[in-house]
């Protein structure tokens, strides 16, 4: 669902395993006050090495930037993720407001995965913060027509 007045950022990672490598996707589409749409695809580099979630952090952290480089960034009011990985949501409050206060560890005390990429995606969202905007992150269905 494409959210007015915002510039939708939808994001998708993935990996393979041999040779471990990842990729990224996103298309940003950008809705205006009036309701007119605009869509841009982003075509990004590969990554070696990347796990399927460090990509699913990356594909965010490379859309709310490049959201903020688009040309309807001033004139709007937020930036909304969308994103299938349930790892991205459902670790992103406990990435901002637990691990960040804790040193970066978990529950169990245990570093947390991927901590320099939770990193990078909260101080990305500060910077959108520090425009007087917000990024609001919604789970999408994964391959689906959305």
């Amino acid at each position: 669902m494409v959210i007015e007045n915002a510039i939708n950022v939808y994001t998708d990672g993935s990996s393979f395993s041999h040779p471990r490598s990842g990729g990224i996707g996103i298309r940003l589409v950008i809705v205006d006050a009036l309701g007119q749409e605009e869509c841009q695809d982003m075509v990004l580099p590969e990554y070696a090495g990347a796990t399927n979630n460090q990509m699913e952090l990356k594909a965010c952290i490379t859309g709310i930037r490049e959201a903020m480089l688009a040309p309807g960034f001033g004139s709007v009011g937020r930036i909304v993720v969308h994103s299938d990985s349930q790892y991205v949501l459902g670790n992103r409050d406990r990435a901002f407001f637990s691990w960040s206060r804790n040193g970066w560890r978990n529950f169990d005390g245990k570093p947390a995965e991927n901590a320099s990429l939770w990193k990078e995606l909260l101080k990305t969202v500060k910077a959108v913060n520090a425009f007087g905007k917000r990024v609001e992150f919604r789970w999408a269905k994964g391959h689906a027509k959305d």
